[in-house]
């Protein structure tokens, strides 16, 4: 029963894991995961409405200027 109880723990946690690494598919490494906007962040991005200031910086607390909007 033991094993069991192991196997299946064991199983969650490795799901869970893979789960967060496949839903921070963004590649930008200021946008906290656990923030207001990322998914906000992570849908301007999949669809092509915006890129971010440079490959992995997106700069959610920066000012836009109106040359960027």
């Amino acid at each position: 029963m033991k094993k069991y109880i192991l196997t299946i723990l064991s199983l969650f946690l490795v799901s869970c894991s893979i789960t967060q690494v496949f839903a921070s598919n963004i590649p930008f490494t200021d946008v906290d995961p656990s923030a207001w906007y990322t998914e906000a962040v992570k849908t301007v991005y999949q669809n092509g409405i915006m890129e971010g200031k440079d490959k992995n910086i997106f700069d959610p607390t920066g000012i836009t200027s109106r040359a960027e909007l």
